[in-house]
C-alpha cells in the first residue's frame, strides 16, 4: 500500500513585507489555513520583540491591534509557528515598517455648538493650534454642506464670512 505523505506546512501571507503599519491600528494577520493552534510573533531583526498571541486556532487569521507603546523601526516581521510542532513555521518574506500614529490634537473651541451666526457676519473659527494644514467644512448634520477652507494652517485660527446666499 502506498500513501502520500502529509506535509505540515504554513505559509503567512499578509503582513508579507513592505507594509507600512501604525501603532494603535488593528491589522489583519492572515495565512492558509490549517489543523491546531499557532504561535504568532512580532520580529525585530531576527529576534523576537513580541509574542501576539501564544496559541490561537490555525484558522488562518487573526486581528492584531498594535500597541502605542511599540517601537518604530523598519525591521519587522510576523512568524507563525505550529504549536504540534514547532519546526512547522513560516515569517514575512521581507521586512515591514512600524510608524507611531499621530495624535489627534484638533479641538474646536468656537463655534462649539449654540451659537446663532448670521449670513453675510465674520465668524471667528478656533481650535488648538497644531502642525501641518486642516480642512475646514460646515456640517448640516453628519453630512458636508459646505468647504469652508480646503486647506489653511493649522494654526488655531480661520476667520469666516458667512455667505449671504447660504440656505439657514
Amino acid at each position: 500500500k502506498i500513501t502520500k505523505a502529509v506535509t505540515n506546512t504554513l505559509k503567512l501571507t499578509k503582513p508579507n513585507g513592505g507594509e507600512s503599519l501604525t501603532t494603535g491600528k488593528v491589522v489583519p494577520i492572515r495565512w492558509g489555513k490549517g489543523t491546531g493552534k499557532v504561535k504568532i510573533e512580532l520580529l525585530k531583526g531576527a529576534k523576537s520583540a513580541l509574542t501576539i498571541k501564544a496559541s490561537t486556532p490555525n484558522d488562518g487569521a487573526f486581528n492584531w491591534k498594535i500597541p502605542a507603546t511599540l517601537a518604530t523601526g523598519s525591521n519587522y516581521k510576523i512568524r507563525i509557528t505550529s504549536k504540534t510542532n514547532g519546526a512547522v513555521k513560516d515569517s514575512s518574506d521581507k521586512n515591514f515598517k512600524i510608524t507611531k500614529a499621530v495624535a489627534n490634537t484638533i479641538k474646536l473651541t468656537r463655534p462649539n455648538g449654540g451659537e446663532r451666526l448670521t449670513t453675510g457676519k465674520v465668524v471667528p473659527i478656533r481650535w488648538g493650534k497644531g502642525t501641518g494644514k486642516v480642512k475646514i467644512e460646515l456640517l448640516k448634520g453628519a453630512r458636508t454642506a459646505l468647504t469652508i477652507k480646503a486647506s489653511t494652517p493649522n494654526d488655531g485660527a480661520f476667520n469666516w464670512k458667512i455667505p449671504p446666499t447660504l440656505t439657514t
